[in-house]
């Protein structure tokens, strides 16, 4: 393991707190050169010195190397975060706690980074409005970040969405990319169920198929439909929340959210991506471009060097103190050897 350097100061803030005492140290060890006593005494000053001078460059070690696939491949994530999103038709967990179209959605968008290692990541979420929740990184790390931290619309802020809703914000970010990296890859993902609540009909997504590499849409939900629970700013945790309940039948039962899977094939097909209904237990089918993987490289593990700065501090501080005890016991022995006062006659 190869030592290197990290200076704690700039130069001249080091030759400024240094220079001097070892400026002092060294004229004292000239004057001491016949005197055994006061010589070592000189010299152990000066190892001291010495010791924090190597302090000051700052010696480290190289985080440790550890191989990664680097990939010309750009990865879009389109999320839908309706409240649609909430309804628990996607199977159950372990412990028998319903999983949510978003709990599902955010599980098979993270697998983007275990299969397109080394790819840029960019993650956009859409409701009553589309956001670019993280811009093209490639940091699978603030990948999960982001995707732990998503959440469906505030119920307060619903009034209707479209699953075309992202289309003006997908398009500018593929038109970006493909100006500045031509030669790149790019790869789109649709996470949806396909409901439209808005009145209007969705606007058609195929002005982006021209930027687009492959991708798939994928389709959340049953036929059936499940219930849904809202998005609440003040009040209960949203998993404790009551169910939305459909006001427009008799009795009010719970409303039930339902995929539309004709209105997302529709929208694969103006992507010219591939469709796949995303049912419980399956894993899914991602497109295949192991051509353009790139190679495994050699990186650092971490940014940061561990700094050793420390380790020569430690031997200067006994010295010091070795120094100062000896400066303590003369100090004690003068004292004792002083003449008593005469009194005043």
């Amino acid at each position: 393991m190869s030592l290197t350097f990290e200076p704690l100061f700039e130069l001249w803030t080091s030759v400024l707190l240094l220079g001097p005492p070892i400026a002092l140290v060294t004229w004292q060890l000239w004057r001491s050169r016949r005197d055994r006593r006061t010589l070592w005494s000189s010299v152990r000053r000066l190892g001291a010195l010495a010791l924090l001078v190597l302090a000051a460059f700052g010696p480290a070690v190289p985080g440790a190397m550890t191989k990664v696939v680097v990939s010309d491949i750009d990865v879009f994530l389109v999320i839908d975060t309706t409240t649609s999103s909430n309804a628990e038709d996607m199977g159950a967990t372990a412990d028998g706690a319903p999983v949510t179209r978003l709990d599902a959605m955010k599980a098979d968008a993270m697998k983007v980074a275990e299969i397109y290692g080394g790819a840029r990541y960019s993650v956009i979420t859409f409701d009553n409005g589309a956001l670019v929740r993280m811009p093209l990184v490639s940091d699978p790390t603030a990948l999960r970040s982001t995707l732990d931290t998503l959440e469906v619309e505030l119920a307060e802020y619903a009034g209707g969405s479209s699953i075309s809703e992202a289309l003006p914000t997908l398009l500018k970010r593929l038109q970006g990319a493909s100006e500045q990296h031509p030669e790149r890859l790019r790869l789109v993902f649709y996470f949806g169920d396909g409901e439209q609540t808005r009145d209007s009909e969705p606007e058609s997504m195929a002005e982006a198929a021209p930027f687009i590499s492959d991708g798939a849409v994928f389709g959340y939900g049953t036929a059936a439909g499940g219930p849904m629970r809202p998005n609440l700013t003040f009040g209960p945790d949203d998993a404790l929340a009551p169910y939305l309940l459909d006001t427009t039948q008799s009795g009010a039962p719970r409303a039930l959210s339902k995929i539309d899977e004709d209105a997302l094939r529709t929208l694969s097909a103006q992507l010219g991506v591939g469709y796949q209904h995303r049912v419980a237990g399956e894993e899914p089918a991602y497109p295949d471009v192991e051509d353009r993987m790139g190679q495994e490289i050699e990186v650092p593990e971490v940014a940061v060097s561990q700094r050793l700065y420390w380790v020569p501090v430690i031997p200067a501080f006994l010295l010091l103190l070795w120094d100062l005890v000896l400066a303590a016991r003369n100090i004690g022995e003068l004292r004792a050897a002083r003449p008593a006062r005469k009194g005043r006659g």
